[in-house]
């Protein structure tokens, strides 16, 4: 099954626009690439912050995706680490549980949302809006402008 990020349009995403995963765990990313829509995005993988550092310093990914679970010290700093890179991306962390306080320092962290690392709709849904906020801050990723986002059909938590 895939799960389209855009509705009304025939154009493919342009080959910048990629959302890094960071984690170390085989099936997160693997269900994550079983579900994303290729035409629209391009997933990337590091195993650690480490590898997601030399991977933005290469080429910036708007959208990076962090599981928590990559987090040795603590996701706090994988967050603030993120944050500071040049390219500013957009970081949505990927927790085993969504709660009040974790949303909130992750929030204080520079984190863009926190979704349920289980709940790979709402991740997708995420990644979608993260995409088009960045667009926004941007400008439109198609030449000729014909980036239309459809997202009235998708609900957000509250936030």
């Amino acid at each position: 099954m895939s799960f389209s990020i855009f509705k009304r349009h025939t154009n493919r995403m342009p080959s910048g626009t990629e959302v890094l995963v960071i984690t170390p765990d085989d099936r997160f990313i693997s269900s994550l690439l079983y579900a994303a829509d290729h035409k629209f995005w391009r997933l990337q993988w590091a195993k650690s912050i480490e590898g997601a550092k030399n991977m933005l310093a290469r080429s910036s990914a708007p959208v990076v995706v962090y599981d928590c679970r990559t987090a040795v010290v603590g996701w706090e700093l994988g967050l603030l680490t993120l944050a500071v890179r040049q390219c500013r991306p957009s970081v949505i962390l990927a927790a085993p549980c969504l709660d009040e306080v974790i949303w909130r320092r992750a929030l204080q962290h520079g984190a863009y949302d926190v979704v349920p690392r289980c709940d790979r709709r709402q991740l997708l849904a995420t990644m979608r809006f993260a995409l088009d906020h960045r667009t926004q801050q941007m400008g439109s990723p198609f030449e000729d402008g014909s980036f239309i986002p459809e997202h009235s059909t998708l609900s957000r938590g509250s936030s």
